[in-house]
Protein backbone atom coordinates (compact mmCIF):
# COMPACT_ATOMS: atom_id res chain seq x y z
CA UNK A 1 0.00 0.00 0.00
CA UNK A 2 1.38 3.41 -1.40
CA UNK A 3 2.50 5.80 1.42
CA UNK A 4 -1.20 8.02 0.64
CA UNK A 5 -2.67 5.77 3.33
CA UNK A 6 -3.84 6.26 6.50
CA UNK A 7 -2.22 8.65 9.41
CA UNK A 8 -4.01 8.71 12.90
CA UNK A 9 -3.72 12.10 14.81
CA UNK A 10 -2.54 13.19 17.89
CA UNK A 11 -6.39 12.95 19.17
CA UNK A 12 -6.76 9.72 18.97
CA UNK A 13 -7.49 7.45 21.69
CA UNK A 14 -4.52 5.16 20.42
CA UNK A 15 -1.31 6.60 21.96
CA UNK A 16 1.98 8.12 20.44
CA UNK A 17 3.61 4.64 19.51
CA UNK A 18 0.46 3.21 18.55
CA UNK A 19 0.00 6.30 16.18
CA UNK A 20 3.41 5.88 14.93
CA UNK A 21 3.19 2.68 14.31
CA UNK A 22 -0.44 2.64 13.15
CA UNK A 23 0.94 5.35 9.87
CA UNK A 24 4.01 3.55 9.16
CA UNK A 25 2.06 0.28 8.94
CA UNK A 26 -0.25 2.03 6.47
CA UNK A 27 2.97 3.26 4.48
CA UNK A 28 4.69 -0.14 3.83
CA UNK A 29 5.52 -0.39 0.30
CA UNK A 30 6.61 3.20 0.03
CA UNK A 31 10.15 2.87 0.94
CA UNK A 32 12.53 4.78 2.51
CA UNK A 33 11.02 8.52 3.49
CA UNK A 34 13.58 11.31 3.17
CA UNK A 35 12.42 14.79 4.00
CA UNK A 36 13.73 16.66 0.87
CA UNK A 37 11.63 19.37 -1.48
CA UNK A 38 11.19 17.40 -3.96
CA UNK A 39 8.80 14.58 -2.49
CA UNK A 40 7.35 16.85 -0.33
CA UNK A 41 4.03 14.33 0.30
CA UNK A 42 6.54 11.79 1.88
CA UNK A 43 8.45 14.21 4.12
CA UNK A 44 4.00 15.46 5.08
CA UNK A 45 3.71 11.20 5.91
CA UNK A 46 6.75 11.75 7.94
CA UNK A 47 5.93 15.03 9.84
CA UNK A 48 2.52 12.97 10.67
CA UNK A 49 3.93 10.63 12.84
CA UNK A 50 6.26 13.28 14.72
CA UNK A 51 5.11 17.02 13.73
CA UNK A 52 8.10 18.17 15.74
CA UNK A 53 10.30 16.94 13.06
CA UNK A 54 8.34 18.65 10.36
CA UNK A 55 7.72 22.44 11.46
CA UNK A 56 6.75 23.33 7.78
CA UNK A 57 4.19 20.39 7.70
CA UNK A 58 1.00 21.99 6.13
CA UNK A 59 3.10 24.17 3.87
CA UNK A 60 4.26 20.79 2.87
CA UNK A 61 1.24 19.18 2.54
CA UNK A 62 -0.06 22.45 0.60
CA UNK A 63 2.27 21.73 -1.79
CA UNK A 64 1.72 18.41 -2.26
CA UNK A 65 -1.99 19.01 -2.92
CA UNK A 66 -0.88 21.42 -4.88
CA UNK A 67 0.92 18.77 -7.19
CA UNK A 68 -2.01 16.27 -6.88
CA UNK A 69 -5.47 17.80 -6.18
CA UNK A 70 -7.86 15.30 -7.25
CA UNK A 71 -5.69 13.10 -4.63
CA UNK A 72 -7.85 12.09 -1.26
CA UNK A 73 -5.03 11.20 0.67
CA UNK A 74 -2.94 14.39 0.06
CA UNK A 75 -6.77 16.12 1.64
CA UNK A 76 -6.17 14.09 4.22
CA UNK A 77 -2.89 14.94 4.96
CA UNK A 78 -3.93 18.84 4.35
CA UNK A 79 -6.02 18.42 7.50
CA UNK A 80 -3.90 16.21 9.76
CA UNK A 81 -1.29 18.65 9.45
CA UNK A 82 -3.89 21.65 9.98
CA UNK A 83 -5.32 19.74 13.04
CA UNK A 84 -1.76 19.39 14.32
CA UNK A 85 -1.39 23.13 13.74
CA UNK A 86 -5.06 23.91 15.64
CA UNK A 87 -6.86 25.06 12.59
CA UNK A 88 -9.98 22.36 13.37
CA UNK A 89 -12.23 24.13 10.76
CA UNK A 90 -10.03 24.05 7.78
CA UNK A 91 -9.01 20.57 9.09
CA UNK A 92 -12.77 19.85 8.78
CA UNK A 93 -12.97 21.15 5.61
CA UNK A 94 -9.89 19.27 4.17
CA UNK A 95 -11.31 15.90 5.57
CA UNK A 96 -14.58 16.65 3.67
CA UNK A 97 -13.14 17.19 0.15
CA UNK A 98 -11.04 13.97 0.99
CA UNK A 99 -14.34 11.84 1.74
CA UNK A 100 -15.98 13.81 -1.65
CA UNK A 101 -12.91 12.31 -2.99
CA UNK A 102 -12.29 8.56 -2.02
CA UNK A 103 -15.54 7.15 -2.89
CA UNK A 104 -14.34 3.03 -1.70
CA UNK A 105 -11.28 4.16 -0.36
CA UNK A 106 -11.45 2.71 3.69
CA UNK A 107 -8.11 4.24 4.89
CA UNK A 108 -9.48 8.14 4.19
CA UNK A 109 -12.89 7.67 6.31
CA UNK A 110 -10.94 5.94 9.25
CA UNK A 111 -8.93 8.89 9.39
CA UNK A 112 -11.52 11.40 9.21
CA UNK A 113 -13.64 9.03 12.14
CA UNK A 114 -10.37 9.76 13.96
CA UNK A 115 -10.47 13.39 13.95
CA UNK A 116 -14.00 13.45 14.53
CA UNK A 117 -13.07 10.76 18.21
CA UNK A 118 -10.29 13.52 18.60
CA UNK A 119 -12.89 16.01 18.38
CA UNK A 120 -15.77 14.59 20.61
CA UNK A 121 -18.13 14.31 18.27
CA UNK A 122 -19.25 10.87 18.03
CA UNK A 123 -22.49 11.73 15.51
CA UNK A 124 -19.81 12.12 12.87
CA UNK A 125 -17.53 9.79 14.21
CA UNK A 126 -20.24 6.79 14.12
CA UNK A 127 -21.55 7.84 10.77
CA UNK A 128 -17.70 7.51 8.94
CA UNK A 129 -17.21 4.53 10.92
CA UNK A 130 -19.91 2.47 9.55
CA UNK A 131 -18.98 3.65 6.57
CA UNK A 132 -15.57 1.86 6.80
CA UNK A 133 -17.37 -1.20 8.88
CA UNK A 134 -19.32 -1.60 5.41
CA UNK A 135 -16.43 -1.70 3.27
CA UNK A 136 -14.15 -3.45 4.81
CA UNK A 137 -13.34 -6.00 8.23
CA UNK A 138 -9.73 -4.71 8.45
CA UNK A 139 -10.10 -2.07 11.04
CA UNK A 140 -13.18 -3.55 12.93
CA UNK A 141 -11.04 -2.99 16.19
CA UNK A 142 -9.90 -0.28 15.71
CA UNK A 143 -12.84 1.20 15.12
CA UNK A 144 -14.73 -0.15 17.91
CA UNK A 145 -12.37 1.15 20.31
CA UNK A 146 -12.80 4.66 18.70
CA UNK A 147 -16.86 4.21 19.49
CA UNK A 148 -16.44 2.71 23.29
CA UNK A 149 -17.98 6.13 24.24
CA UNK A 150 -20.70 6.21 21.98
CA UNK A 151 -24.21 4.84 22.96
CA UNK A 152 -24.24 1.02 22.04
CA UNK A 153 -27.89 2.12 21.10
CA UNK A 154 -26.60 4.21 18.47
CA UNK A 155 -24.01 1.87 17.56
CA UNK A 156 -26.47 -0.89 16.84
CA UNK A 157 -28.41 1.33 14.67
CA UNK A 158 -25.51 2.88 12.43
CA UNK A 159 -24.72 -1.03 11.59
CA UNK A 160 -28.08 -2.96 11.85
CA UNK A 161 -27.71 -3.36 8.18
CA UNK A 162 -24.45 -4.57 8.28
CA UNK A 163 -24.70 -8.53 9.63
CA UNK A 164 -21.05 -8.84 9.51
CA UNK A 165 -19.92 -6.11 10.97
CA UNK A 166 -22.96 -6.91 13.92
CA UNK A 167 -21.15 -10.09 14.60
CA UNK A 168 -17.63 -8.47 14.54
CA UNK A 169 -19.32 -6.00 17.44
CA UNK A 170 -21.01 -8.99 19.17
CA UNK A 171 -17.76 -10.72 19.61
CA UNK A 172 -16.02 -7.17 20.59
CA UNK A 173 -18.26 -6.60 23.55
CA UNK A 174 -17.79 -10.03 24.55
CA UNK A 175 -14.05 -9.80 24.42
CA UNK A 176 -14.39 -6.88 26.92
CA UNK A 177 -17.10 -8.14 29.06
CA UNK A 178 -19.64 -5.52 28.13
CA UNK A 179 -22.55 -8.28 28.99
CA UNK A 180 -25.27 -5.77 27.81
CA UNK A 181 -23.57 -4.32 25.20
CA UNK A 182 -22.88 -8.13 23.83
CA UNK A 183 -26.83 -9.03 24.19
CA UNK A 184 -27.72 -5.97 22.40
CA UNK A 185 -25.61 -6.57 19.72
CA UNK A 186 -27.07 -10.47 19.69
CA UNK A 187 -30.28 -9.35 19.60
CA UNK A 188 -29.71 -7.54 16.20
CA UNK A 189 -27.74 -10.62 14.44
CA UNK A 190 -30.04 -12.65 11.94
CA UNK A 191 -27.83 -15.73 11.27
CA UNK A 192 -26.22 -16.80 14.10
CA UNK A 193 -25.03 -20.07 13.54
CA UNK A 194 -23.27 -22.61 15.90
CA UNK A 195 -20.11 -21.31 15.92
CA UNK A 196 -21.29 -18.34 17.42
CA UNK A 197 -23.99 -19.67 19.66
CA UNK A 198 -21.37 -21.52 21.22
CA UNK A 199 -19.43 -18.56 21.85
CA UNK A 200 -21.71 -16.87 23.48
CA UNK A 201 -23.21 -19.59 25.33
CA UNK A 202 -19.60 -20.28 26.76
CA UNK A 203 -19.32 -16.59 27.93
CA UNK A 204 -22.23 -16.91 29.21
CA UNK A 205 -21.69 -20.06 31.50
CA UNK A 206 -18.32 -18.48 32.30
CA UNK A 207 -19.77 -15.26 33.39
CA UNK A 208 -22.61 -17.10 35.55
CA UNK A 209 -25.81 -16.09 33.55
CA UNK A 210 -26.80 -19.62 33.38
CA UNK A 211 -30.71 -18.58 32.67
CA UNK A 212 -29.48 -16.97 29.97
CA UNK A 213 -27.35 -19.64 28.44
CA UNK A 214 -29.71 -22.10 28.46
CA UNK A 215 -32.62 -20.04 26.95
CA UNK A 216 -30.10 -19.24 24.03
CA UNK A 217 -28.95 -23.03 23.54
CA UNK A 218 -32.57 -23.86 23.34
CA UNK A 219 -33.37 -21.16 21.01
CA UNK A 220 -30.64 -22.28 18.87
CA UNK A 221 -32.00 -25.62 18.65
CA UNK A 222 -35.39 -25.31 18.46
CA UNK A 223 -37.32 -29.00 17.69
CA UNK A 224 -33.84 -30.24 18.22
CA UNK A 225 -34.01 -29.75 21.70
CA UNK A 226 -35.82 -32.92 22.56
CA UNK A 227 -36.73 -32.95 26.96
CA UNK A 228 -33.88 -30.81 27.20
CA UNK A 229 -34.07 -28.50 29.89
CA UNK A 230 -37.89 -29.56 30.92
CA UNK A 231 -37.08 -33.17 31.34
CA UNK A 232 -33.48 -33.60 30.83
CA UNK A 233 -30.45 -31.03 32.08
CA UNK A 234 -28.55 -33.13 30.11
CA UNK A 235 -28.87 -32.40 26.05
CA UNK A 236 -28.83 -35.00 23.73
CA UNK A 237 -28.71 -37.73 26.79
CA UNK A 238 -29.58 -40.13 24.42
CA UNK A 239 -27.10 -39.76 21.56
CA UNK A 240 -29.67 -39.74 18.96
CA UNK A 241 -28.22 -36.28 17.32
CA UNK A 242 -24.86 -35.22 15.99
CA UNK A 243 -22.99 -33.68 18.64
CA UNK A 244 -22.34 -29.94 17.76
CA UNK A 245 -19.75 -27.50 19.09
CA UNK A 246 -21.00 -26.45 22.10
CA UNK A 247 -20.07 -26.34 25.76
CA UNK A 248 -24.03 -27.95 26.14
CA UNK A 249 -23.27 -30.58 24.15
CA UNK A 250 -21.35 -32.96 24.11
CA UNK A 251 -17.60 -32.81 23.62
CA UNK A 252 -15.30 -35.77 22.34
CA UNK A 253 -11.72 -35.20 22.69
CA UNK A 254 -9.67 -37.70 20.31
CA UNK A 255 -6.63 -39.60 21.31
CA UNK A 256 -4.75 -42.43 19.72
CA UNK A 257 -4.52 -44.38 22.65
CA UNK A 258 -9.13 -45.12 22.33
CA UNK A 259 -11.95 -44.63 19.96
CA UNK A 260 -14.89 -42.51 21.01
CA UNK A 261 -17.39 -42.40 18.79
CA UNK A 262 -21.47 -42.28 18.10
CA UNK A 263 -22.80 -46.15 17.94
CA UNK A 264 -26.85 -45.97 17.62
CA UNK A 265 -28.03 -44.40 20.83
CA UNK A 266 -25.32 -44.73 22.42
CA UNK A 267 -21.34 -43.71 22.57
CA UNK A 268 -18.82 -46.49 22.08
CA UNK A 269 -15.46 -46.27 23.69
CA UNK A 270 -12.54 -48.57 22.69
CA UNK A 271 -9.46 -48.79 24.04
CA UNK A 272 -6.37 -50.45 22.14
CA UNK A 273 -4.31 -51.83 24.95
CA UNK A 274 -1.40 -49.73 24.59
CA UNK A 275 -1.57 -47.70 27.40
CA UNK A 276 -2.68 -47.33 31.02
CA UNK A 277 -5.69 -44.52 30.08
CA UNK A 278 -6.28 -41.69 31.91
CA UNK A 279 -9.89 -41.13 30.12
CA UNK A 280 -11.82 -37.86 30.53
CA UNK A 281 -12.62 -37.33 27.36
CA UNK A 282 -16.46 -37.60 26.72
CA UNK A 283 -17.68 -34.26 28.59
CA UNK A 284 -20.73 -32.20 29.00
CA UNK A 285 -21.21 -28.88 30.92
CA UNK A 286 -24.76 -29.54 32.80
CA UNK A 287 -26.89 -26.15 34.27
CA UNK A 288 -28.37 -26.63 37.36
CA UNK A 289 -30.71 -24.07 37.72
CA UNK A 290 -31.59 -24.05 41.55
CA UNK A 291 -30.05 -25.41 45.09
CA UNK A 292 -31.12 -28.67 45.76
CA UNK A 293 -30.25 -32.27 45.05
CA UNK A 294 -30.15 -34.14 41.57
CA UNK A 295 -29.74 -37.77 40.17
CA UNK A 296 -27.30 -38.15 37.63
CA UNK A 297 -27.73 -41.26 36.07
CA UNK A 298 -27.01 -43.67 32.84
CA UNK A 299 -26.87 -46.80 31.40
CA UNK A 300 -23.54 -48.45 30.81
CA UNK A 301 -22.27 -51.56 29.00
CA UNK A 302 -18.72 -53.44 28.85
CA UNK A 303 -17.37 -55.57 26.38
CA UNK A 304 -13.91 -57.72 27.43
CA UNK A 305 -12.84 -54.63 29.75
CA UNK A 306 -9.14 -55.52 31.02
CA UNK A 307 -7.85 -54.25 34.69
CA UNK A 308 -9.22 -53.43 37.77
CA UNK A 309 -10.38 -49.96 36.36
CA UNK A 310 -13.34 -49.91 34.31
CA UNK A 311 -15.51 -47.09 33.25
CA UNK A 312 -16.87 -44.48 35.68
CA UNK A 313 -20.17 -42.16 35.45
CA UNK A 314 -18.46 -39.00 36.94
CA UNK A 315 -18.84 -35.44 37.85
CA UNK A 316 -15.50 -34.21 38.17
CA UNK A 317 -15.92 -30.52 39.61
CA UNK A 318 -17.48 -31.99 42.59
CA UNK A 319 -15.08 -35.00 42.86
CA UNK A 320 -17.74 -38.03 42.47
CA UNK A 321 -17.96 -40.96 40.34
CA UNK A 322 -19.81 -44.29 40.35
CA UNK A 323 -17.55 -47.76 41.02
CA UNK A 324 -16.10 -48.76 37.89
CA UNK A 325 -17.99 -51.15 35.31
CA UNK A 326 -15.15 -53.83 33.88
CA UNK A 327 -15.22 -57.11 32.44
CA UNK A 328 -18.00 -58.21 30.39
CA UNK A 329 -21.98 -56.89 31.40
CA UNK A 330 -24.53 -56.53 29.99
CA UNK A 331 -26.60 -52.93 29.80
CA UNK A 332 -25.92 -51.81 34.06
CA UNK A 333 -28.06 -48.81 35.41
CA UNK A 334 -25.59 -46.65 36.95
CA UNK A 335 -26.14 -43.40 38.93
CA UNK A 336 -24.56 -40.52 41.30
CA UNK A 337 -27.39 -38.31 43.99
CA UNK A 338 -25.03 -34.96 44.61
CA UNK A 339 -26.67 -31.76 46.22
CA UNK A 340 -25.53 -28.10 45.20
CA UNK A 341 -26.14 -25.15 47.24
CA UNK A 342 -26.82 -22.95 44.47
CA UNK A 343 -27.20 -22.81 40.62
CA UNK A 344 -23.95 -23.56 38.95
CA UNK A 345 -22.60 -25.29 35.88
CA UNK A 346 -20.90 -28.37 36.27
CA UNK A 347 -18.86 -30.78 34.01
CA UNK A 348 -20.57 -34.99 33.30
CA UNK A 349 -18.40 -36.50 32.29
CA UNK A 350 -17.40 -41.15 31.40
CA UNK A 351 -14.36 -41.34 32.50
CA UNK A 352 -11.50 -44.43 33.45
CA UNK A 353 -8.58 -43.73 35.95
CA UNK A 354 -5.31 -44.75 35.86
CA UNK A 355 -4.67 -48.49 37.41
CA UNK A 356 -2.38 -48.70 40.07
CA UNK A 357 -1.74 -52.41 39.53
CA UNK A 358 0.94 -53.72 37.29
CA UNK A 359 -1.13 -55.19 34.32
CA UNK A 360 -2.37 -51.76 33.87
CA UNK A 361 -2.93 -51.48 29.96
CA UNK A 362 -6.19 -51.35 29.00
CA UNK A 363 -8.07 -52.80 26.51
CA UNK A 364 -11.74 -54.11 25.38
CA UNK A 365 -14.88 -51.68 24.70
CA UNK A 366 -17.71 -49.37 26.68
CA UNK A 367 -20.70 -48.06 26.13
CA UNK A 368 -22.68 -45.56 27.35
CA UNK A 369 -26.10 -44.61 26.83
CA UNK A 370 -29.54 -42.57 28.58
CA UNK A 371 -27.86 -40.33 30.14
CA UNK A 372 -29.77 -37.85 32.35
CA UNK A 373 -29.51 -35.21 34.97
CA UNK A 374 -32.64 -34.18 37.03
CA UNK A 375 -33.74 -32.78 40.80
CA UNK A 376 -34.62 -35.40 42.96
CA UNK A 377 -38.30 -34.12 44.37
Amino acid sequence: MPSDSAHATSHSPLTRPAVALFALALAVGAGTVRLNSTNPAAQVAAGLVDPAQVPQLVDLAREALRRDSANAYRWADLAEALDFKGDTIGARKAFDRAATLSDQIPQIWLRQTNFFVGHNQPEDALRTAARVLAIVPDYDTVLFNYLDGVEPEKIAAAIAGNPRAMRSWFQYQIARNHSEAAKLAWSKIPDRGIKLTSFYVDYLVRTGDLDRAVRIWSDFLGDRRGDYPRRNLVYNGAFTSEFLESPLDWNIRSSADFETARDGNSVRITFSGAKNVNYANLTQTVILPSAGTYRFTARIMTRDITTNEGVRLAIPDLAVSTEPLGGTTDWTPVSIDFTVSAPRAIGVALIRQPSRKFDNKISGTAFVSAVAVLPVR
